[in-house]
This record gives C-alpha cells, sequence and structure tokens, in this order.
C-alpha cells in the first residue's frame, strides 16, 4: 500500500514560524498534526492552519490543539475537502492498515517520542522493517518517507492513539 501524499516538513522556512491559532507556539515546534493533515489534503501547512480552530493557552490541556468537534460542526474541515470521523484513545494496527488501505480514508498515528513527547506521523501503510514491525510513513518532522517502528531501540516509544478523517 503506498498513498501518494505530498510531503512536507513542519521546519519548512515558508511556515515553520508560523503561529498556531492565537498561539505562540509555531507550525515548526508544534505543526507535525498540521502538517499531517498538508500532506493528505494537498494543502501547505500554513492554508490547513488558516482553516482551522484550536485551542487557547488558557486551555486545560494547554494551547494549539485542534478542536475536533468543533471544526466538523462549523464545517472547517469541509473547506480543506475532509471531515473529521474519529479520535482514537487506543491504537490498533488492524483498524489502522485497514483504512490505509482504503483510498477515501485518512489515518493519523500519535506517537511518543524517546524524550516524553508527542508526535504524529502520516502512515502509509506496515512492512516489516530490520527493526521489526513497522509503518512506511510520511514523517512530518523531516518530511521524508521514512520506516517507523515503536519499542526498544526504535525512534518511538509507543503509540498513544490515531485520528481518522475522510475525503469528501
Amino acid at each position: 500500500m503506498d498513498k501518494s501524499y505530498n510531503r512536507y516538513s513542519q521546519n519548512d522556512i515558508r511556515w515553520n514560524r508560523k503561529r498556531i491559532g492565537t498561539t505562540t507556539l509555531t507550525i515548526g515546534g508544534h505543526g507535525c498534526l498540521i502538517t499531517c493533515i498538508a500532506m493528505a489534503c494537498g494543502k501547505t501547512p500554513t492554508e490547513v492552519e488558516k482553516e482551522l480552530v484550536f485551542t487557547t493557552k488558557d486551555h486545560p490541556l494547554g494551547g494549539g490543539l485542534i478542536l475536533w468537534e468543533e471544526n466538523q460542526n462549523k464545517e472547517y474541515f469541509k473547506q480543506l475537502g475532509i471531515e473529521f470521523v474519529e479520535r482514537y484513545q487506543t491504537f490498533s494496527e488492524e483498524k489502522v492498515q485497514d483504512y490505509c488501505e482504503q483510498s477515501n480514508m485518512i489515518p493519523i498515528i500519535q506517537v511518543q517520542t524517546k524524550n516524553g513527547g508527542v508526535h504524529w506521523v502520516l502512515p502509509i501503510g506496515k512492512a516489516l522493517t530490520w527493526r521489526g514491525k513497522g509503518w512506511a510513513t510520511n514523517d512530518p518532522w523531516s518530511g521524508k518517507r521514512e520506516w517507523k517502528t515503536v519499542g526498544f531501540g526504535a525512534p518511538y516509544v509507543r503509540t498513544l492513539g490515531w485520528v481518522l478523517l475522510q475525503y469528501i
């Protein structure tokens, strides 16, 4: 399975200093999910950021988070040619793989990094790598297609959850 998404890096000088919503956070520092959505939609991260509503710095979870239901209810996602389906707090390899194989579905995986941070990657499909079971992804940090594994010696400690979007 190989979805042909655009590849963007959140660190691209064209948008890495662009602020997310009304926060002081930038796409370069915290825009991995925005960049994943941009890759899937064929838009730039700046175009995606402009269309969506985010939490403010006073939000209990912090600023710069996408408000999924609010964006769906106000039809902001529709302007990007997608709709929000569901946010999953637990990871299911089988479901993500099934959705990767459906041309109208966009799963995006949330992972925990070695330093305890959270990162989002856009999966293209599952594969066996020299490190073991992993995913072929478009990684918004580097802007490259990479093989990502989870576990000992891997770039990510664990998979935290995922979000499912759909083309309309």
